[in-house]
Formats: structure tokens, sequence, C-alpha cells
């Protein structure tokens, strides 16, 4: 069967597939569209039969669409337990005379169930990497340990250094590893090796106001061998007041 994506008020041409993954669940599909920073979702129904479930937008964030060059999907991976999945967006370039670049951007998407995505409450961070095309079928992003480490999804780059962008799942923030000269190497596909036992912590709202409640979510994945007992320890923020209760 043959399945075509597309956008409201886009071209013909437009959006371009680009990269498809499967997640953990075996039944959600995201496909990573080019073009139109939006991913299509859909839902594994029957051996190569699919079900169309909707797009997600707004994966770019505060970005004017459709500017000179559209900002489009590279990559799409998953936590272990498939209940989120972190999009790569590049080719971020605006449309002002100086032609600033305002860093690609990584997209934090939910998934309630099978062929329900929908973008995470201010799961949107932009990553120091400023590039203007794509390269097709690489996969520059992988999860492990709480954290997304992305490379760059494009040889076209005038970023001098380049580094790999490692984004804290928590709060979304961004730092920067193996950070080597434009002259020496550049980052592209990232892959990991899952540790044996990871964790992974998630928060309901990482920017609340003031009183407001928030729920913090562990996840503890053993990939083996099996363990008679582990102990989960955390710390809050000195700015949150403890409520529970705890549910295991």
């Amino acid at each position: 069967n043959t399945y075509t994506p597309t956008y409201p008020g886009s071209p013909v041409d437009m959006p371009r597939p680009l990269n498809v993954a499967i997640a953990p669940d075996g039944e959600t599909v995201i496909v990573a569209n080019w073009y139109t920073s939006t991913v299509a979702v859909y839902q594994i129904v029957a051996p190569g039969e699919l079900t169309f479930k909707g797009v997600v937008t707004g994966l770019h964030g505060n970005y004017e669409f459709f500017a000179d060059t559209q900002p489009g999907v590279q990559t799409v991976v998953f936590n272990p337990a498939g209940t989120q999945a972190y999009a790569v967006i590049n080719n971020m370039r605006t449309t002002d005379i100086t032609g600033t670049n305002t860093g690609d951007r990584i997209g934090v998407l939910n998934i309630t169930g099978p062929g329900q995505v929908s973008l995470a409450a201010g799961g949107v961070a932009t990553l120091p990497h400023h590039t203007e095309s794509a390269l097709f079928g690489v996969d520059v992003a992988a999860v492990a340990g709480s954290k997304v480490y992305v490379g760059y999804p494009t040889v076209s780059s005038a970023d001098d250094p380049r580094s790999l962008a490692v984004v804290n799942l928590t709060d979304y923030s961004v730092t920067s590893t193996l950070v080597l000269s434009a002259e020496v190497s550049i980052p592209v596909g990232v892959a990991a090796i899952p540790w044996l036992l990871e964790t992974y912590l998630t928060v309901s709202d990482p920017a609340p106001a003031p009183g407001q409640i928030v729920t913090y979510t562990i996840e503890v994945f053993n990939s083996g061998p099996a363990l008679g007992q582990i102990t989960v320890q955390d710390v809050l923020p000195p700015e949150v007041q403890f409520l529970g209760p705890i549910t295991l």
C-alpha cells in the first residue's frame, strides 16, 4: 500500500516524507516531514495496513512558518517506554536581511496510546546547531539515560566548532560535548548502547507557576540481568515542596 501524508494549505510537493520511525508499541508510526516542521502519525492496524491519525504541528517553536527556507524534521527517536518521541528539526534560517539562523530544534512528543501523539507542553528546545539542509535516511539522535544526544543532520553548516548537543529531558536544558573544529570532524549519525539499568525522570510541567502542583514520574528499565532489589533516590529543587503521595 502507498500512503501520502498531507498538510493543510501546503503546496503539492509538501510535505516530503524523509525518515520513518516505529514506536516501541509496534503500532505507532511517525513520519518525519521535510519542509513543514511537522510529523505525520499513522497506526498499524494490520501487516502492511496503516490508518492516518493526523499531523502534529508546532515542532519548530516560535518561528515564522514558510520562511525563505522551510524548517524540516530529520529524525524521530523514542524513550524505552515508548511514552515520548523526540524529533530533530533543522533548516531554521530566518528571513531577515542578516540571514540569522536561530538554531535547530528538538521537539518533544507525548504518546498516550497507539497512534495518539501530541506536542508536549514546553517541549521545544533550541540546539546550538545551525544547518540549512538534511541528509536523507540518517538518524542524528539517540536516547540514553534521560538525555537525547543530537548530531548534525547535514554537512551544510558554517558552525565552527561543531558539537554534539545533549538535551536533558528533565528540564529541556541543552549542553554541548565532543566539541571539534569544523576542519576535524562533523558529528552526524548518532547511536547509543542502552544501559543495563536506565532511569528516566519527567515532570508534568517544566515551567510551573508559583503554587502549581506538578507530578514527577520516574521510570526504571532493566535490560538484564535480573535484580533482587534496587533503591531510587532523587533530590527535588529547593523551590519545590513535596506533597505526595508516592504511587508505585
